[in-house]
């Protein structure tokens, strides 16, 4: 398959995702081999951010994205789980978790634990990018 999806090493948008082995992998004609997602042997699935760091902007202000990196960057330096995010958002659990991953997205938040079905959800905390753009 074929993406506009800016290659990190040079910035050309010539780069593809290919699937091998039930891992994505980035290609680009400069010769860069990034994993995207990769299964682990314990089970687990490691993501990668995609996104450049100069690329990386904040949600618009009255968007319920900035509603999400706010209450992480509330708890700040501590970390935050999603029924937190949840509880101070007022949003539903579904709706946060895909805020969330769209977040990581962006590069603006990590999860530092994947804690899907289990209660209180995935662990997240604040990129060092999002804290420079929050000014903390």
């Amino acid at each position: 398959m074929r993406l506009e999806l800016p290659c990190p090493k040079c910035g050309a948008k010539t780069t593809r995702i290919e699937e091998v082995d039930r891992e994505l992998v980035q290609r680009c004609t400069c010769g860069l081999t990034a994993w995207m997602e990769r299964s682990l042997a314990n089970g687990t699935v490691a993501h990668r951010v995609v996104t450049r760091l100069a690329d990386t902007t904040l949600p618009r202000k009255a968007s319920k994205l900035y509603r999400c990196l706010l209450a992480v960057s509330e708890s700040y330096p501590e970390s935050i789980t999603t029924a937190l995010v949840c509880k101070f958002t007022g949003f539903h659990m579904k709706e946060v978790s895909s805020m969330m991953l769209a977040l990581m997205g962006r590069g603006l938040i990590t999860r530092l634990e994947i804690r899907r079905g289990l209660v209180g959800g995935s662990v997240w905390a604040l990129t060092v990018r999002a804290k420079s753009l929050l000014n903390l």
